[in-house]
């Protein structure tokens, strides 16, 4: 029997989740908290296989963060997390925080089953809309906006990918063991390349490219 704890805010959601529950053979509802400290008391005091987390649950802290602190303490936790909007080049941050899937609180019951399943089959997970609509639209753009890129280099997609991820100059050059001055030249390097006029237009033109590699990594 998988133990399951819900953490939620919303108590018309959780109420829902509950009941698809005591309708699916395996899985097992082992606590419900709209509270993050009574949560981690609940993974301290009990067996959790699984956990079903709103993004908002502690609204002082981000998702990453989030999901970061419960992981350390938890390693071997699942993690379903239900946010309400998605940051593009946030999502592989969170799968490096220890995310297993990603879902919108639209989500069908029978996709919902789908995905727990898919997760503690040791799988990630992705909502379907969300991956449908994500692929069919770089799919789209990418043959034409292939044509009119110029090449990168393997250090400058290093760039590339922690600009997208949010990374500050400060932390790039922490990450890459750089300086300053040198990841401020390679971001005015990327934004001629990419034919923009700041870091939004890079954000925006590495994710239509694809040259953000980072951005399926780990899911379907």
């Amino acid at each position: 029997m998988i133990k399951i704890t819900i953490a939620e805010t919303q108590p018309v959601f959780a109420e829902g989740i509950t009941k698809m529950f005591s309708h699916t053979a395996g899985l097992h509802l082992n606590q419900l908290t709209d509270s993050y400290q009574e949560l981690l008391e609940i993974l301290r005091t009990s067996t959790t296989d699984l956990l079903l987390l709103d993004a908002e649950l502690d609204a002082t802290i981000s998702e990453e963060l989030l999901i970061t602190r419960i992981k350390k303490e938890f390693p071997k936790l699942k993690i379903v997390l239900f946010g309400k909007s998605l940051n593009l080049g946030f999502l592989p941050r969170l799968r490096r925080a220890g995310l297993d899937a990603y879902l919108f609180k639209n989500i069908t019951c029978q996709e919902l089953r789908k995905a727990i399943f898919t997760v503690l089959g040791g799988k990630a997970y992705l909502q379907e809309s969300l991956s449908a609509a994500l692929n069919s639209f770089c799919t789209e753009l990418d043959v034409n906006l292939r044509k009119n890129d110029r090449r990168l280099t393997k250090r400058e997609l290093q760039i590339l990918t922690l600009i997208v991820e949010e990374y500050t100059n400060q932390e790039i050059a922490d990450q890459l063991f750089i300086s300053i001055p040198t990841v401020e030249t390679h971001r005015k390097n990327l934004i001629s390349k990419m034919g923009v006029k700041n870091t939004a237009g890079l954000v925006r033109e590495a994710i239509l490219r694809r040259s953000y590699q980072g951005f399926y990594h780990g899911f379907p």
